[in-house]
């Protein structure tokens, strides 16, 4: 009779225990269902937001850069290049949708595409990953509202920074497979694209083995040949060139608008003090990004982009930001832990003898 009572008492508190159990991890569930559901529904907030604000901005009949003009083939390069949402709305026209409702839906989804992104990218650095829910909005509200604030915008322009973000953070963790088609995209975006190759090429020099290095450095470089040359081909009897100067107005703008240009040049002071304060103890992988890219983005402001046209920046503009943010996001001078260790030999990131920027 005691055995029985007993086996009854053991059976019964073992299966209070496993509801127990159950029931804190059900609570737990459903708390971070709650949470991630309540995220999304503020991110697709901003997402709307701000798509309503840049949509009418974008330019629609500009007979070299507007969206009729892309659309129909009339384009001037180098704009006519930058097909990926010129096929996107012409697919949403087969589908019924209007030129500005998948404008609209671009803009709207490509901000969506901008947060979940920087969260993939700020997650990666140790201790960030749950302050990168918070972050990443943030850093997207900031670049959107720049956009905002100029006269004018390209269709183009969200799509460009989303699959930049993305990139980024695939680069960084090491995601070949699914960086070579976020690569691929980019370049069907625009261009510029092939600063990505530039920033891998300073990012992973003497980090990995050489076969590793020239093979993923080879595929880019064909990739990025491979579409421009194509699209080049493509849009080969389109007016206009390859590149649009515009330096002369910036002559003319330090001549006539000198208080604006001080103070355009005090923000970017105070960018770059915020960039760089505390430079070593910020993640390695960033910086070599920053400082392969941003001379060549800064160069380029100045001979194919218009006096204040902060749009040019937007490829560096994500990383320039999470080092802002992110003052500490590894380990001082090392890359982040998910990319100190690899399954294959010969694949393996060194910090310890490899170069940094001081």
């Amino acid at each position: 009779m005691f055995k029985d009572d007993l086996r009854v008492a053991i059976f019964t508190n073992s299966t209070i225990v496993k509801l127990e159990t159950f029931a804190r991890g059900l609570s737990f569930d459903v708390g971070h269902l709650v949470s991630e559901v309540l995220w999304w529904g503020a991110v697709i907030a901003i997402a709307l937001v701000f798509a309503g604000y840049s949509a009418p901005s974008i330019q629609i009949t500009n007979p070299r850069c507007g969206v009729l003009a892309l659309l129909d083939g009339s384009g001037y390069k180098p704009y006519a290049y930058r097909v990926l949402t010129t096929w996107l709305l012409q697919a949403m026209a087969g589908i019924g949708l209007s030129v500005t409702d998948g404008m609209f839906t671009i803009v709207g989804t490509s901000l969506v595409g901008c947060v979940v992104a920087f969260r993939y990218l700020i997650s990666s650095f140790d201790g960030y990953r749950a302050r990168s829910a918070v972050i990443a909005p943030l850093l997207v509200v900031v670049i959107a509202a720049l956009q905002v604030s100029f006269p004018y915008t390209m269709v183009y322009d969200m799509p460009t920074l989303a699959l930049f973000i993305m990139s980024y953070a695939l680069m960084t963790r090491q995601r070949w497979s699914w960086y070579m088609v976020a690569f691929a995209l980019a370049c069907l975006s625009k261009e510029t694209s092939a600063l990505l190759v530039i920033g891998f090429a300073a990012m992973y020099l003497r980090k990995m083995s050489w076969r590793n290095y020239i093979a993923l450095g080879a595929a880019q470089f064909v990739i990025w040949c491979a579409v421009h040359g194509g699209l080049a081909w493509l849009f080969r009897d389109a007016p206009g060139a390859e590149m649009e100067t515009y330096w002369a107005q910036h002559l003319i703008a330090v001549q006539r608008l000198p208080l604006v240009i001080v103070i355009y040049g005090a923000l970017v002071i105070a960018l770059l003090v915020a960039i760089f304060n505390k430079w070593k103890s910020k993640p390695v992988a960033l910086r070599w990004l920053f400082v392969s890219i941003a001379p060549i983005i800064g160069a380029l402001y100045v001979v194919g982009g218009t006096p204040f046209e902060l749009r040019v920046f937007f490829e560096i503009a994500p990383i320039a930001l999470v080092l802002c943010f992110v003052p500490a996001g590894a380990e001082a001078g090392v890359f982040p832990a998910s990319l100190l260790t690899s399954p294959r030999g010969g694949d393996e990131l060194t910090t310890q003898h490899a170069p940094q920027p001081d």
